[in-house]
């Protein structure tokens, strides 16, 4: 693989998982530590990516899909992820439930009607709010309209008042123990939820393993469960395990 060929392999890479390191770089191409940083100074010269510390990200995650958007990606996957997610309610839960199609998903799967459920969703509320549960109640703030999310200092303020037998969120990227979403206020809400709850649940597609985004919210290890499709990379699979139990319609 000639140098042309190396920075386009970085380039696709870190397009395709939203963050590659220097480590990444230097055993995969086979070069040094120095070699792989002199690449990502050059690619982050020529605006093909984002020179971070430890690596790079890419541009890509400088834009995010709108909810509409990420309605019509990994439907099937979404739908058999709330199909297990349900199974984990009980009558007399006091439950969050975060933003996101995953989880919009999950809202439509929900029959118990004896829990209690708090979201910061507007489609999650709007979901809900045609079925007949004990008590819903949305958490306003600052509206995110590419989202459907209320975030902000109103809405952090109200959920620190509040305690969930169980909290349900999701992501855009997990790298090693890291979770992460594209914006501060989006995390912060879900860092408070989930610090909450008794039980703590990340539902979220096959997709957003070994990728990054912005703003890392959460540790791995501090989830108790994490569901996703059977979609899953086995070896994906035995890596992430090593931190938190992931559950998939195959391991039930």
């Amino acid at each position: 693989m000639n140098k042309i060929e190396k920075l386009n392999f970085i380039v696709e890479t870190v397009n395709l998982n939203g963050f590659i390191s220097v480590e990444e770089i230097s055993q995969i191409l086979n070069v040094s530590t120095m070699t792989a940083r002199r690449y990502l100074n050059e690619l982050d010269a020529k605006n093909e990516l984002i020179k971070v510390h430890r690596g790079a990200e890419s541009k890509l995650l400088r834009s995010e899909k709108s909810q509409s958007e990420k309605q019509l990606i990994h439907i099937s996957e979404k739908q058999e992820i709330a199909d297990i997610a349900i199974k984990y309610l009980k009558p007399g839960d006091t439950v969050f439930i975060g933003s996101g199609t995953t989880l919009e998903q999950f809202a439509t799967k929900i029959n118990e009607k004896n829990i209690r459920i708090v979201t910061n969703s507007w489609p999650v509320f709007m979901i809900l709010n045609q079925k007949n549960f004990k008590e819903l109640i949305l958490v306003g703030g600052t509206y995110r309209e590419n989202t459907g999310a209320f975030v902000g200092r109103i809405t952090l303020t109200a959920l620190e008042k509040m305690n969930f037998t169980k909290a349900f969120v999701s992501c855009n990227g997990i790298y090693e123990q890291g979770i992460s979403t594209f914006t501060e206020s989006a995390g912060e809400v879900q860092t408070v939820a989930l610090n909450r709850a008794q039980e703590k649940f990340l539902l979220t597609d096959n997709s957003k393993f070994n990728k990054i985004d912005f703003y890392q919210f959460y540790n791995l290890e501090s989830i108790d469960y994490l569901i996703t499709d059977h979609n899953i990379d086995p070896k994906v699979y035995s890596k992430f395990s090593t931190f938190t139990n992931i559950i998939t319609k195959n391991s039930l």
